[in-house]
Order: structure tokens, then C-alpha cells, then sequence
């Protein structure tokens, strides 16, 4: 399955773009792949909605029965479409998301199976002494049933250990994984792999540990040793109201339909996912880093990086809703880390190698740097500092901040052009951060339209042509879609069609490498922009959206007419995967606290952690794809 990936790679390289370890590339075992070949566990026969929720209910009426006391009743009804249908059925019982007891039956008829499932919950709330009011009706009920089994050519290596293949032969949260040797069988269902968070290495390690497969057994007995992969169906309801009708979870969420994206839509999702953004800012107006939904915890951290990219996030969203609210939040957390603003000293003139090492250098003040203590990416987060506070337009108290900033920019130009913050290790021996470079021609961009600074759009021509020569060179696909944005912004101020040219052509690049039918046959993941290995998407599709919406805007601008409608398309497609990684209320069965959940964004359809600053990302994309597709008159 995740063998062939030699079409997707020569597609990578084709078109340009660099991919060798420095272009983020998660570890190999970390995510699945694209499938080119489709090679994929057997589907499932098809049900139909209302046997789906005859299923539900039968299951919610055994349960019921059994903890009121009353007898077991056989169905009283079997629709044809369930007639012979037989399959293991897994169900889950839920209260504020955890489990409070679970059944498994045997491969028997579906409908038999939910009756018998039902009955075994309403035992093991029982055992467990635990009161449900209204017999259970008020909890969730999570139902799986798992198709046939699929048995897999990848092994163990000849120490025991897992093989790549092996770690790849099975898609996360689209399939199961298990184990079988000398009629011991353990197995992790594909709705383990989401709610648990893990990634291949610890499903199979739980697989086998669920199948009492020990690492003697691996090396003693590996030739008996079978892994198979099978797929399933999972189905959801929070609880068992007159209106609640069950609902079908892909990788743990509902799927977004391919029409799904409309201006309607839109607004909502960026307003769900602003309000998140806007909670999970603390009272201090910085940001905790991480929720991991599954332990319901969240992760310690303390990234200069990720605090400026939220508030950037926060700001964007305020300036989007016109919330006055949400516009002093982001303030408040802007002005701490402005705090941090230290001032930037740069050398008068550059010294030249026949001046001694120990001759004394004449400097002088260039502005302001925001510096975090023990926090590098001066740069970067001092860029995201004033777009932010660019989006929250003339505040008083951003006057002085702003010219210091920017004068900090500009003063950390070279002479050809390249941008960056100088301090003790020389240029020659510091790799380029063009990611860093395009966020701050953005704000020179930017600056340079609202004040109309001269001297600021020569610094930002100069900027355009060094960054012509790093894409030609040397592009990553991360930091071209930010120069690609600075070139579309650009534009306004210079009218220079090579940065509309080269803009249309790191949009075009983007564009080729969206995920579609062809490269998988997960409608979940078409439209992702797959600029790693092979099938690995997740969040970083949502910068992608930030450059495409330009391009669109771009287009539209300069009258292109078949480009606008091709990107209207492409943008509208990674809008719909970003909106994808979006937690609803449905996908946040598993999730204790609710609240720390909805509305956040997950890394990728399989890894269900939320970063702050991935939600500002994703909120950001939404409203530029917004503005983008549906522009208002």
C-alpha cells in the first residue's frame, strides 16, 4: 500500500520545488502515505442511513431493557438490506466523552449483534455500579462494526522488529491494524488509532499487546507471525433524543462534502474557529501551546513563535468579525509582548577583512526587535508583530512600537536585498530563512500601502529581486508560498509583472500537488496541498490557502480570466480539507472537555493535538479563501 510512492515524488521534483530534509518532512513512521496503486482493506457492504439507525436504536433498546431488568427480545423487525449480514460489532458507551463501558460481540448477524451488544453494556454498567439517569439515554453511543480482514505481506525484520513496510501498510484512521499467532489475535480498531492519537509505531505496539504477541515471540517465531489490516464503519450518537439521528465519522469527523465550501459556510467556520482562538487565550492575553483532547491535558510549552503567530490569528479574526472584544484581546496580548522590545543595534558600516578581528566597530540604534529572552526567530515574530498589529488599524498605543518596528526591518536589510536580523554571527555563515523574509516583505508590503513610504517600497523592490534569485536557487515549499504572498501583495505598490509572474508561478507549482482522486482514494484528504512525503497532509495545507487565496486575488487584479477560474477551484478544494481539520461537536465524542475542543484544529486527520498557533493559521486561510472566493461588493 504505501510502497509506491515513486509517481508522487517524481511529480515533487518535476516541479521544482526542494525536498530534502530541511522541507519539514515528518519521520517516516510518524503518518500514512498516499495509496497511487489504491491498495486498500476490502470496503464494507453498504447500509443505508435508516438501517444505520435501526441499528442504533436496537442497541439503545437492549441497553435499556437490561438495566431496567426486563428480558432480552429478539429484533422485531429485519430490514432485507441486513438480512445475512454478518460482522464483529464493537459499541461504546460514553459519558462527557469517556468510556464507561464497551461490548464486543462475535461475527455474527449485525442486527443480532446490536441487540447482544446492547444487553452486554447494560451488564457492564451494572457490574461497574454506576446510575444512569434515564437508562442511558442521555449518553453518547459510539457503534463500529469492522469488515473482513486483509492479511499483509510486511513483517518483522529478522531482529523482531517492525519493518518500514510494515509500519506503512495500513492507513490511520482508515483502517485497523492487528496481529495473529497460534490462535492468539489482538487488534486496534481504525477509531482507536483517532481517539487515542497514535501514530503507527504505537497502534501496532497495542495491536500485539492486545494479542499477547511478546518480542520473544517476535524473534522465535517469526515466520508464524500474521499482520492484517481491515476497515470499518463508525457510527456516532451524543444521545438518544427524538431529533438526535446517528452520524458517520471519517477519521473521527464528519466528512466535508466536495460542494461544502460556500460563503455561508465559510463564515461560519472561521467564526467557530475565531471564538476558539479567542478561548484559548489566557487572562494574561498569551497563549498555552497544545490541547491534547485524548488525555484531556494540555501540553507545556513556551515558543516566541507561537505566541506572536496566535495573536497575528487573534488580530486577523477581530479585524474580520469587527468583535471590539476580540480587537482588545489581541491587543492585550500584543502589548505584553511588546514588553520584550529591545532595541536593534547594527555595525555603522560593514567591516572589511583587512580590519583586525579585535578593532572596535561603531554602531548605532535601528529601531526595535522583539527579542524574547532564550527565544531566537527575531525576525519572523518580529514581522507577525506588525501585521498584527497592522490588522487592528491606527491604535494609539501602536504608534511608536510600529515605526520602531519597521525601521528594525528595513535596517536588517542587506545590500542585495536579503532580509534578516543581524546580530554576532556573520552572514556567510547563517543558512537563509526566506520563511521568516516573506512574512516581513508582507509588512513591508503592507507599511508601504498604507503610508505610502518610498523609501520602503525601494527596500521592498530590493527585497523582490533577491528572493526572485533564493526561489530559482534554492525554494522549500513552506517558505515560497510566503514570498509568493509578499510578491501578490506587493504588487499593489510596484505593478512589476516579474513578482506577478513569479507569484502565479509558485501558486501554479501548489496547485500540482493538491491531493485528488488520482493520488488517493480518501475524499477526506483531496485538495491538500502534499508537499512531503507522499500522502502526508495535515495542517500546513492552511499556509498553502494563504498564498492560493493571494494568487486568486492576484489573478483577479491583473484581469487573468482562466487563471482566476482555475484557482476559484484550487482554493476552494484546500479550503474544504482545512475546514476538514476542524473539531465538531460530533467529532469530539471522545473529548472530556468539550470546550477545549470544539472549534480548535487539529495537525492532520490523523493526529488530533491542537496547536494554538495551527488554529490561527487555519483561521487565517479561511478568511483570505472567504475574501478570495465570495469578494464583498
Amino acid at each position: 500500500m504505501h510502497i509506491r510512492h515513486s509517481l508522487v515524488l517524481i511529480v515533487i521534483f518535476r516541479i521544482g520545488f526542494s525536498t530534502d530534509a530541511a522541507s519539514n518532512a515528518e519521520p517516516p513512521t510518524s503518518a500514512p502515505a498516499s495509496q497511487k496503486a489504491f491498495d486498500i482493506a476490502p470496503e464494507l457492504p453498504a447500509i443505508a442511513d435508516e438501517d444505520i439507525a435501526l441499528l442504533v436504536k436496537s442497541v439503545r433498546a437492549a441497553l435499556r431493557d437490561e438495566l431496567a431488568g426486563k428480558p432480552e427480545r429478539a429484533p422485531a423487525y429485519r430490514p432485507p438490506a441486513l438480512q445475512g449480514l454478518k460482522q464483529i460489532l464493537h459499541a461504546t458507551l460514553r459519558r462527557s466523552g469517556a468510556a464507561i463501558a464497551e461490548a464486543e460481540t462475535k461475527e455474527m448477524d449485525l442486527l443480532d449483534g446490536a441487540v447482544a451488544a446492547g444487553v452486554t453494556l447494560g451488564r457492564a454498567v451494572k457490574n461497574k455500579k454506576i446510575t444512569l439517569a434515564e437508562h442511558g439515554d442521555s449518553c453518547g453511543l459510539e457503534l463500529e462494526w469492522l469488515g473482513p480482514i486483509q492479511y499483509v505481506g510486511a513483517t518483522n525484520d529478522e531482529q523482531g522488529k517492525w519493518s518500514e513496510a510494515l509500519l506503512h501498510c495500513f492507513e490511520p484512521g482508515r483502517e485497523g491494524i492487528g496481529v495473529e499467532l497460534n490462535g492468539r489475535r489482538g487488534w486496534l480498531r481504525p477509531s482507536q488509532v483517532v481517539s487515542l492519537n497514535l501514530n503507527p509505531d504505537l497502534a501496532l505496539q497495542a495491536a500485539e499487546k492486545l494479542g499477547n504477541v511478546q518480542l520473544l515471540d517476535k524473534s522465535r517465531h517469526a515466520k508464524d507471525i500474521r499482520y492484517f489490516r481491515f476497515r470499518s464503519r463508525h457510527v456516532w450518537q451524543a444521545d438518544a433524543g427524538a431529533n438526535r439521528r446517528p452520524v458517520e465519522l471519517v477519521r473521527g469527523e464528519l466528512l466535508v462534502p466536495s460542494d461544502g465550501v460556500t460563503a455561508k459556510s465559510l463564515d461560519e467556520a472561521i467564526h467557530r474557529m475565531g471564538r476558539y482562538l479567542k478561548y484559548r487565550q489566557n487572562s494574561d492575553g498569551w497563549y498555552s501551546d497544545e490541547y491534547l483532547p485524548s488525555p484531556d491535558k494540555y501540553a507545556p510549552g513556551n515558543s516566541a513563535v507561537l505566541q506572536m503567530h496566535a495573536l497575528q490569528g487573534l488580530a486577523t479574526y477581530a479585524a474580520y468579525s469587527g468583535d471590539p472584544a476580540v480587537a482588545d484581546s489581541a491587543a492585550k496580548g500584543i502589548l505584553r509582548c511588546a514588553a520584550f522590545l529591545t532595541p536593534l543595534v547594527v555595525p555603522k558600516e560593514i567591516p572589511t577583512s583587512s580590519q583586525p578581528t579585535s578593532a572596535p566597530v561603531a554602531t548605532t540604534q535601528a529601531g526595535e526587535v522583539l527579542a524574547f529572552p532564550g527565544h531566537g526567530d527575531h525576525l519572523l515574530v518580529t514581522a507577525r508583530m506588525m501585521l498584527a498589529m497592522a490588522e487592528l488599524g491606527h491604535r494609539q498605543e501602536f504608534a511608536r512600537p510600529q515605526r520602531a518596528l519597521m525601521e528594525a526591518i528595513r535596517a536588517s536589510q542587506d545590500e542585495d536585498g536579503r532580509i534578516e536580523m543581524v546580530f554576532e554571527v556573520p552572514t556567510s555563515d547563517r543558512a537563509e530563512d526566506a520563511f521568516a523574509a516573506g512574512v516581513a516583505m508582507q509588512a513591508m508590503a503592507r507599511g508601504a500601502s498604507r503610508d505610502g513610504d518610498r523609501a520602503l517600497e525601494l527596500a521592498f523592490q530590493r527585497a523582490e529581486r533577491h528572493y526572485h534569485r533564493w526561489y530559482e536557487e534554492s525554494a522549500k515549499p513552506l517558505a515560497a508560498s510566503e514570498v509568493c504572498r509578499a510578491m501578490a501583495q506587493g504588487y499593489v505598490i510596484t505593478s512589476d509583472a516579474r513578482s506577478s509572474d513569479l507569484a502565479f508561478h509558485i501558486v501554479d507549482q501548489l496547485i500540482a500537488l493538491q491531493m485528488t482522486p488520482r493520488d488517493t482514494p480518501w475524499p477526506e484528504l483531496w485538495g491538500a496541498v502534499n508537499t512531503k512525503q507522499p500522502g502526508l497532509v495535515g495542517v500546513d495545507s492552511a499556509t498553502y490557502l494563504l498564498a492560493l487565496s493571494d494568487g486568486l486575488e492576484l489573478a483577479r487584479r491583473v484581469g487573468d480570466a482562466g487563471r482566476v477560474e482555475r484557482y476559484r477551484k484550487a482554493v476552494a478544494e484546500v479550503a474544504r480539507f482545512v475546514m476538514q481539520l476542524e473539531v465538531s461537536a460530533a467529532g469530539a465524542y471522545y473529548a472530556r472537555s468539550r470546550v477545549d475542543a470544539v472549534g480548535g484544529v487539529r495537525q492532520s486527520p490523523w493526529n488530533n493535538s491542537i496547536r494554538s498557533d495551527s488554529c490561527a493559521e487555519a483561521v487565517m486561510s479561511l478568511i483570505a479563501a472567504r475574501q478570495a472566493l465570495f469578494p464583498k461588493q
